[in-house]
């Protein structure tokens, strides 16, 4: 009797190994057929979703701005170079002018006295400035709120 249901046992775990190995037979047909029917497209149609799309689409905008920013630098170093080249244009002119100044035989006084004026005709174009300002100010507040 324990012979027989040890034969049993045995011919049942047999018969399910062959169903198992049948199964996946069956399936791998099953794929095999499914991939030989399918159509394959270019890349550009298909796209696959990824978990870190956003991460993709972050890095590249930081990329772009880093290149907007190294640009920027370079126009201000650029700018930086040409007022320096002014600011030497001016210092040779000024050089020019008191060497011309020297030759026409005007002082030395003269010429201070030149350059005072010009600074006081600064500080009363500021000043006029400010008190137009301050009276446009005053004008808009009148209409406004009057």
């Amino acid at each position: 009797m324990d012979q027989l249901k040890s034969d049993v046992y045995l011919i049942k775990n047999s018969l399910r190994t062959m169903t198992n190995r049948h199964e996946t037979r069956k399936k791998q047909a099953q794929e095999k057929e499914e991939l030989l029917k399918r159509r394959f497209t270019t890349n550009q149609e298909t796209r696959i979703n990824l978990g870190f799309d956003a991460d993709l689409e972050m890095n590249d905008k930081l990329r772009r701005s880093s290149n907007m920013l190294d640009q920027m630098i370079a126009q201000g170093a650029n700018v930086f170079e040409d007022l320096q080249k002014q600011k030497f244009n001016l210092m040779n002119i000024n050089k020019q002018f008191h060497y011309l100044t020297k030759t026409l035989g005007i002082s030395d006084t003269t010429i201070r006295l030149i350059d005072k004026r010009v600074r006081e005709d600064k500080k009363l174009f500021v000043v006029g400035v400010i008190c137009c300002l301050i009276f446009m100010f005053c004008f808009y507040y009148w209409w406004q709120y009057c």
